[in-house]
């Protein structure tokens, strides 16, 4: 962290005035357009009329004058200019969609490190939406920050402390998770999750598969399913409102007899079928683990902020206690918004995951995808950033979600088969390889539903720089941005 911005109080009034800036040139040449009038086409009132030349296509090929219009539509944030024509590109994904031009909200960016991934998300899907679109952001900020003054957490730290400083202590909240015990808890068993049975019966297996590592089916499976169920009788007897994975962990060890019976089986063999599920479960209440998810969920973890960073930057990223807590919070959020539509509150969102190859691997992807469908009804825009596309594997459900996001920013790929996969997934023009593995550092090709893709310059103000340049990898085009 660099120190407090001096005009960080103007952050609003600088991004909002080079918005309109921008927009009212964009607007100025349509309206001009626009007010041509036919009938004095043909009184010569804007051309001289000259004798025919005979020629041929060859010969005026080069009379062929280009015309650049503006590549996006101008009622939408800047995120940069286009590299070739000069113009103003906007790209907001909720906006795009109203305007029927998407099908989708969901945005997937690709890049190497130090290339100015992080930086465009804190810019396009963080800052500007929140103070010129009237938007919710949340974030899951997994990548550790560097900073001068000590301070510690995720990278998103001086943004949100900036954010909190500038617009009132309600704007922004922080909710950290660490490995020692001291931070927050999420609970599978949270009462938001728990509302929809179908949907959470399916969280709780994705959470045993990428615990134990593999499928969790057949007589293992069963015993899971019971468990579950038994979980908030657990809870009741123990005059608890709402169970957690100890529960999960202690119904797995020890069925009823009545479930062994049903089944068709003896009570021994339930018991052996849950054991090794309970041992694996056991890791995320005790040992390096611990403190994570072991109990009820702090009162923290909610939206009442307009900025939210949930701070998962302390845990191990092997294992499986990462990609849990992430999806249970983004399970979390999504119930949230939902019971907000209810009331009448409506809650455009950015659910923002920085290295999202996390939830693209193994049994999250599977809820990932799932969660992703939900996205238009709840006004949820996801986005997930990792920096290969090898970091998913094929034809898994990872891939899936890549394939299918509507919006795709590609920075620099460092090799070969990154860059043909790129254009093979996303159907880029024959012989962009080249040109995404040596892309400068703040450009990107952006593609937006089936159009053909764009060459972007991310454009900052001198506040968005200071504010994204807390990750030293960005530090390559500090003197390039402006």
């Amino acid at each position: 962290m660099t120190g407090k911005s001096p005009n960080g109080a103007a952050a609003v009034t600088i991004l909002a005035a080079a918005q309109a800036q921008a927009r009212a040139q964009v607007t100025e040449v349509v309206t001009e357009s626009i007010r041509r009038r036919r009938w004095l086409d043909k009184l010569n009132g804007y051309e001289m009329r000259v004798e025919a030349t005979p020629s041929t296509t060859r010969q005026v090929e080069a009379l062929n004058i280009g015309i650049a219009s503006p590549p996006t539509s101008p009622e939408a944030l800047i995120i940069g200019k286009d590299v070739l024509t000069g113009n103003t590109v906007f790209g907001d994904p909720m906006e795009l969609y109203r305007r029927k031009v998407v099908n989708g909200i969901n945005t997937v960016i690709l890049g190497d490190v130090g290339h100015g991934k992080s930086s465009y998300i804190k810019c396009c899907h963080v800052a500007r939406p929140l103070v010129l679109a009237d938007t919710y952001v949340v974030v899951i900020d997994q990548k550790p920050g560097q900073f001068d003054d000590g301070q510690t957490g995720g990278e998103y730290t001086a943004l949100s402390s900036e954010l909190r400083d500038d617009m009132g202590p309600g704007f922004a909240s922080r909710v950290a998770f660490r490995t020692d015990g001291t931070g927050s808890r999420v609970n599978i068993y949270d009462r938001r999750l728990t509302a929809n049975p179908i949907k959470h019966a399916a969280l709780v297996q994705v959470v045993a598969e990428h615990a134990s590592g593999g499928e969790v089916r057949g007589l293992p499976g069963a015993a899971l399913r019971i468990a579950n169920k038994a979980v908030p009788r657990i809870a009741e007897v123990d005059l608890r409102p709402e169970g957690d994975i100890r529960d999960l962990v202690t119904a797995l060890r020890f069925p009823a007899a009545e479930d062994a019976a049903r089944l068709g089986i003896s009570l021994a063999r339930l018991r052996r079928a849950g054991a090794d599920l309970a041992a694996d479960l056991e890791r995320l209440i005790e040992g390096d683990l611990a403190g994570i998810m072991d109990g009820p969920t702090s009162d923290d973890v909610r939206l009442d902020a307009r900025f939210t960073v949930f701070d998962v930057s302390d845990l191990p990223e092997n294992g499986p206690a990462l990609s849990i807590a992430m999806l249970i919070i983004q399970d979390i959020v999504r119930s949230e918004i939902a019971a907000a539509f209810k009331r009448g509150e409506k809650r455009l969102t950015y659910y923002n995951a920085e290295e999202g190859w996390t939830l693209l691997d193994g049994p999250p992807a599977r809820m990932q995808r799932r969660n992703w469908k939900y996205s238009r009804g709840l006004a949820m825009a996801n986005l997930a950033a990792l920096h290969h596309v090898a970091d998913v594997k094929e034809g898994s459900d990872g891939e899936a979600v890549l394939k299918e996001a509507e919006f795709v920013l590609i920075f620099r790929q460092k090799t070969l088969d990154d860059a043909q996969r790129c254009v093979k997934y996303w159907n880029l023009p024959e012989g962009s390889e080249q040109m995404l593995m040596s892309l400068p550092p703040g450009h990107f090709l952006y593609k937006v539903g089936s159009a053909d893709p764009i060459l972007v310059e991310h454009i900052r103000s001198p506040w968005e720089m200071m504010m994204t340049n807390t990750d030293s990898a960005i530090d390559h085009d500090k003197q390039r941005s402006a």
